[in-house]
């Protein structure tokens, strides 16, 4: 599986400015943050997303050979589970974010994916369009 290298880019210039941001995609309702964690030496970038259902097996196989790793949490009275892994690297966090997120049900592999504000303070800023055309030649 391979990533954007444009895309890729826009979500590591985010991280460098905000050290957070989520990534979406309009078709489908996917979505995975991406977190910094200044106290965590060994791999301060988190990446995760939380599924309302247990993945099917061909999407679990693809996200463990990413290596995210699955969990059940119970949010607000209901289990659900969540895929994340810590990277050191924020190119590393970038790529596999990305990846992560064209694995999940209903979002194409050579997906366009937003890149947004994690921070509620800036949610009414308009998000941006995708390079046209999309995917790239």
């Amino acid at each position: 599986m391979s990533t954007e290298p444009r895309q890729t880019d826009e979500v590591e210039e985010h991280l460098r400015r905000c050290r957070e941001c989520g990534l979406s995609h309009d078709g489908s309702g996917a979505h995975v943050m991406i977190e910094h964690d200044p106290n965590n030496d060994k791999a301060p970038w988190r990446v995760w997303c939380v599924l309302p259902d247990l993945p099917d097996k061909p999407i679990l196989t693809q996200t463990l050979a990413l290596g995210f790793a699955l969990s059940e949490s119970p949010i607000s009275g209901r289990a659900r589970y969540i895929l994340e892994r810590s990277f050191f690297g924020i190119r590393a966090a970038a790529i596999r974010s990305l990846e992560l997120i064209r694995t999940l049900p209903g979002v194409p592999n050579d997906a366009w994916v937003r890149v947004t504000i994690l921070d509620t303070d800036q949610l009414d800023q308009p998000l941006p369009e995708p390079p046209s055309p999309w995917p790239p030649a």
